[in-house]
């Protein structure tokens, strides 16, 4: 699992968050990606 940093960086996102226009502002939780996917960088399911 990533970092703490990695986590709240934007540039980590993957899938359609990653390209997303509002990732830098989001701020959401990496929780539910991880739960699902087991990957907090995965796109939010």
């Amino acid at each position: 699992m990533p970092s703490g940093t990695a986590l709240r960086d934007a540039e980590m996102l993957g899938g359609r968050c990653g390209r997303c226009e509002f990732r830098q502002v989001c701020g959401g939780s990496r929780s539910r990606a991880y739960g699902v996917t087991g990957d907090p960088s995965a796109k939010e399911p």
